[in-house]
Parts: C-alpha cells; structure tokens; sequence
C-alpha cells in the first residue's frame, strides 16, 4: 500500500516520514543485509535506552545513602521504560500497524453521502492535536537540555574511598568512571552523551503519540461521520449550495442499500479499532501506569529539593515541574481522546433511533432492530481491568490518587525538617 494523494488523507504523512514512522512501517523501505535500514535505527535507539536504565540502576544504587538522588535515577529508569515498550511495539506489529493506516486515507468510508464536512473538521482537529504534542514534549526537552547552562555553578557532589568529587550538572546528572578534574575539563563532551539519549528519548517517545493521536481521532471522526448519516438516512445532499441543501427522498430499496453499505462502514472501522487496540492497549496500559508513578516520584524530588533550600523557581526544579504538569496534561489528553471515542460508540444506537424509520417498511424496521442488537452487543472498549475503561473518570481517579501520595509524602518531609 502506497499512499500517493496525501490531500485526501487525514493522516499527514510528510509528518511521519520526517520522523521516521513511515519507513519504519514500510515493508518496501530502504534495506541493508534485508533488513529495514529504519527498524535498525530503532532497534539501536532501544539499546540506547537500554543502556540508560542500566546506568540509572547502577547509578541509583550507588547513591543509595541519599534518597533524593537515588529517587531521581529510579525515576530516569521509568522515563526511559517506557519509550522502549513503545518501540517495541512499533518495530513488533509494524505489518499491523501499516494495515491500519488506510484508515486515514478520506475514502476510507465507501458510502456516497457521508458528511465530508465533518471528516474536514477532524482533519484540522488531527492538526491542532499534533501541533500541542509537539510542543509539550520539546518543551520538556528544552527544559531539560538548557538546565546546565543555565545552573553552571552547580555541581553533583559524590564521595569515593573517602575522597569527595564534584562533577558539574548535566542534563541526566550520570556518575562516570571519571575524575571530577577529566568529567569537568570534558564537559561538553559528557554533555553531548547525555543530550543524545535526551533526542533518543524524545523521538521514540514523540513517534508513538503520532501514531495513537492519529489513530484515535480519526476512528472518532469517521464514528461520528456514519452516525451523522445514519440519523439523516434517506436523504441525499447537494453539495452544490454551500452545503445548505434540499432534501432528495429517495425510494425504499435504495435506502436499505445504503443502509447496508453503511453497515459495512461501520464493520471496517470496528474491525480497524480492534487491530489498533490490540497495539496499543498494553503500551496505554504500561504508559498511564509509569506516567502517574513519573509524577509522583518528581514531585517528591521537587519537594525535598524544597526543604533542601532550593526555591521552586530554580531551574532544577522548574525543569521537573514543567515536566509533572506535561506529564499530568498527557494522560488527560490520551484518556479525552479515548473517552471520545467510546462516547462516540455509544451514540450509534441513538443515531440509528433518530433516523426517518416510523414509515417504512417492516423489514427496514427489523434491519435498524438488528444493527442497534449488534451495537449493544459489541462491547469493545480499551480497559485497564476487566471492568475498568480508560476515560476521563479513570484520570480522575489516578489524579486523586496521586494528589492523595504526594500529600503523604510532602508532609513526611515536612515533619523531618
């Protein structure tokens, strides 16, 4: 599959070749050895983040005595987790994945009379969802990377065999097996080791959310679209007029034609959802899981910091706090969009009840009885447990508990100062 005409798709694809999910995706992609050149690329950035969790235990152990530090590398372990989940997912159901995108292309839908005006409102929705992404995940890498210019002066300090060492503060605050005298005097070279793995992480972390963002407003969109038709079906309308048409009624067996046609509609999209969810659901799953336990663990740093003597101003903090709140904003944003799409789902069988049907014939009657029993029936929803959905109850829920942790703990510190 090829997809040539991009302006008849609501995915952007230059978007996803500029970051690389596209040839990643794209079984006819640039080989070496038979290998997807792209999927290596990825395989190399997983054991870049490989190596950084493995650095953070080492570190974190290392720094045991001191619960703030080693609270801050066990944090940088769950930050680096979970884009490696993601990317193995990706490179793992790549042939799925791809499978889903024609999803995206505007034609995807095969009945006539479907709204376009609502597939242009979710394109431009797509847009705006991309656009605020982006600039909260390179806000928190900006934070990050500029800290140690901006706080020159700090330093790590680090006690070995009795000697004290004190390392400038990079963007990561890795301990090597170095002198303070070579780590110091070759800081930009350490310093540029650590900003990879800071790119490493942003791309692997910013690619997923492409593919989910995508994926899920348009399955919303085109949900909404076959809704809209089947509330309005019977009626044809004329493009022609600034989409303010007359009403074109049209005979019996043609409108249980479309009807089928639409039913059809609806399946693909279904069965769309279903292959999506089935990529996707650990990935969400393992993300809100890490993402929640992230915000904890950095507002407890941020706190001790706090009655350390560190205003919350300083930029050590400022960089953790801008990363709570994207953090906090990410979840909410995956749980809306989710949420969206369930609702959406759910509001079938009304479309179906407020469409023409009072004067038709028995078996158009018994056709709208069987696809309402079929919705009702299907009961596919993206779940953390067996009863529990992913929505915004479910951020409520994990927002109270971890406004409920972070008090406890706050006030722990508090008593100990």
């Amino acid at each position: 599959m090829v997809f040539k005409n991009e302006p008849k798709l609501m995915e952007n694809i230059q978007l996803l070749k500029t970051i690389g999910l596209y040839q990643i995706l794209d079984s006819h992609s640039t080989k070496l050895f038979g290998y997807n050149v792209f999927k290596c690329v990825a395989v190399i950035e997983v054991f870049i983040l490989t190596v950084t969790i493995s650095a953070s235990v080492l570190n974190m152990f290392y720094f045991l005595s001191e619960i703030n530090e080693a609270t801050r590398y066990f944090t940088l372990c769950l930050i680096a987790s979970v884009p490696i989940f993601k990317l193995r997912y990706i490179i793992g159901y790549s042939d799925t994945i791809w499978n889903c995108l024609h999803i995206t292309s505007v034609e995807y839908l095969s009945y006539e009379y479907h709204s376009r005006y609502i597939i242009e409102v979710g394109r431009k929705k797509l847009k705006q969802f991309l656009i605020i992404f982006l600039v909260l995940w390179i806000a928190v890498f900006i934070a990050w990377i500029l800290t140690p210019f901006i706080v020159q002066n700090s330093y790590l300090r680090v006690e070995a065999e009795n000697v004290i060492y004190h390392y400038r503060t990079n963007i990561l605050n890795f301990v090597y097996p170095a002198t303070d005298k070579l780590y110091n005097g070759n800081f930009i070279m350490f310093y540029n080791i650590e900003l990879t793995v800071t790119i490493v992480w942003a791309h692997s972390t910013i690619i997923f959310d492409i593919l989910l963002i995508s994926m899920c407003i348009t399955i919303e969109c085109y949900l909404k679209t076959i809704a809209n038709t089947f509330s309005k079906l019977g009626c044809v309308e004329n493009h022609f007029m600034n989409n303010r048409m007359p009403t074109v009624r049209l005979d019996e067996t043609k409108i249980i034609n479309d009807f089928k046609i639409i039913i059809q509609d609806q399946q693909k999209v279904i069965e769309n959802m279903k292959n999506i969810y089935k990529v996707i659901q650990p990935v969400i799953l393992l993300q809100i899981a890490a993402e929640s336990s992230i915000i904890i663990l950095l507002s407890i740093i941020t706190i001790m910091n706090y009655f350390n003597g560190f205003s919350l101003a300083s930029p050590s903090n400022f960089r953790f706090i801008t990363t709570i709140l994207i953090y906090i904003l990410h979840i909410y944003f995956i749980c809306n969009l989710l949420n969206e799409i369930n609702e959406q789902k759910d509001s079938m069988n009304f479309a179906l009840y407020s469409g023409d049907w009072s004067g038709k014939s028995l078996k158009y009657k018994k056709m709208i009885l069987n696809a309402m029993q079929m919705n009702s029936t299907d009961k596919l929803k993206l779940k953390v447990t067996m009863s529990r959905i992913v929505n915004l109850e479910l951020f409520t829920s994990v927002m109270r508990t971890t406004y409920t942790v972070i008090s406890v703990m706050s006030e722990q510190c508090a008593k100990k100062t």
